[in-house]
């Protein structure tokens, strides 16, 4: 694509296209060029404060982009998918993938079929503290993996306007919120081949609504692990441990997402204790997904969470939800 300004459309113009757009706008190079969502207001609102074209389709947009964001809830995503790779237009397309395996299998053969870049945003493989973990894997540091754990605890209100207690666009927890989670262990230790786990649903006015989840895995290497979230915690913490045979670290958190240290020893060693700075601490990932996925849309090869991806962890929310 060269050094040409790339075009990029938002479709979809809830709360997450904000977070995008703090990124986007301090890229070089990038126009947002158009935004596309049903509620035409909110489309022209978004399209007003970064200097687009609301459109009314995505088809519409099509003919005005180089690449797309796709941020819809993951119910309605299918047309836009099947309309952007048709198109041959890079997406970077919100997790999860779908609401459930048949429609992510039918995403994914869209995605193989049209072999444009396609990239899920599994936004947490940019979080640096988790970087510094997969180093600390990649180098040996922890020996053999033998256990991970992951717990993440917050509280979603059933706020008016948010899809995820929409009951018409709802998908729970498991298949929702966990997919960064289950994204993450895959992508630090390897595939997971057995999964299984319990859910509880705590929310009557929204029908097969799970908002805590226990799960427990076994990952093609042997190592085991585990996933405890829930979006009914009053109190918000989160945290990663991963132990090996030389050597256990351990991240914690205050909320459900930042990392404010870094525990790390080596069996019989004293403990070392890091209190991570701000900057990394707060750090989303949102900055390193969207300079990667830029890369991705200008032809580039860079590492990148996949359509396969996206499809697996829709796989192992459903295993866990049967």
């Amino acid at each position: 694509m060269g050094s040409r300004t790339l075009r990029v459309g938002i479709i979809g113009a809830g709360h997450i296209a904000h977070a995008h757009l703090r990124e986007l706008v301090q890229q070089p190079g990038v126009q947002i060029s158009a935004v596309v969502d049903v509620r035409a207001d909110a489309a022209r609102a978004l399209a007003r404060a970064c200097g687009a074209t609301a459109c009314a389709t995505v088809e519409q947009a099509c003919s005005a982009i180089d690449a797309a964001y796709l941020l819809t809830p993951p119910r309605v995503r299918e047309h836009a998918v099947a309309v952007l790779t048709a198109a041959g237009i890079p997406v970077l397309c919100e997790k999860p993938l779908a609401a459930d395996v048949p429609s992510a299998r039918r995403l994914a053969e869209l995605v193989r079929a049209a072999g444009s870049p396609f990239m899920v945003g599994f936004v947490r493989r940019w979080h640096p503290p988790y970087q510094r973990i997969r180093t600390l894997v990649a180098a040996g540091e922890l020996g053999r993996l033998l256990m991970v754990q992951r717990q993440r605890l917050g509280y979603l209100p059933l706020s008016q306007g948010n899809w995820r207690t929409d009951p018409s666009q709802a998908v729970g927890m498991t298949v929702e919120s966990l997919s960064h989670d289950l994204d993450l262990l895959r992508w630090l230790v390897g595939e997971v081949v057995e999964i299984e786990g319990r859910v509880v649903g705590s929310r009557p006015e929204l029908r097969d609504f799970d908002d805590t989840v226990l799960a427990t895995a076994r990952f093609a290497d042997g190592t085991i692990g585990s996933w405890q979230a829930s979006w009914m915690s009053a109190v918000e913490h989160n945290s990663l441990a991963l132990i090996g045979d030389a050597g256990t670290a351990v991240l914690s958190g205050r909320g459900m997402w930042r990392s404010d240290s870094l525990t790390t020893a080596a069996p019989g060693a004293t403990e070392r204790v890091e209190l991570l700075a701000e900057d990394e601490a707060a750090d989303m990932g949102f900055a390193g997904e969207t300079t990667t996925f830029l890369a991705l849309a200008r032809g580039e090869q860079v590492e990148h969470p996949t359509v396969e991806d996206g499809l697996r962890t829709v796989e192992l929310s459903a295993s866990i939800l049967s």
